[in-house]
């Protein structure tokens, strides 16, 4: 597998430093609440706040929610075709 060096666009560069930025910070406030919440209990919280944050944007964006695609095994073999190679399979 060649990798290419391609300039990437400020923006692109932008979400990708601010979902990193988010992911640190989510892990720390996680380790704090853990001490207040049961995990159990924060995971469903965590995963409710991330599905709000995805639909705003979709919405922001005009991405529908639901389509009439269906994935088919032709679509996802060459995902796990490229998985299997890096994992040495």
């Amino acid at each position: 597998m060649v990798l290419s060096r391609s300039p990437i666009a400020r923006r692109d560069l932008a979400a990708l430093i601010l979902a990193a930025t988010c992911w640190g910070v989510g892990t720390v406030i996680s380790k704090a609440a853990l001490a207040e919440v049961p995990p159990f209990t924060l995971l469903p919280i965590q995963l409710a706040a991330s599905l709000a944050i995805l639909a705003i944007l979709m919405r922001h964006q005009g991405i529908p929610f639901r389509t009439d695609a269906v994935v088919t095994p032709e679509d996802v073999g060459p995902v796990a075709d490229a998985v299997e190679a890096q994992l040495g399979g």
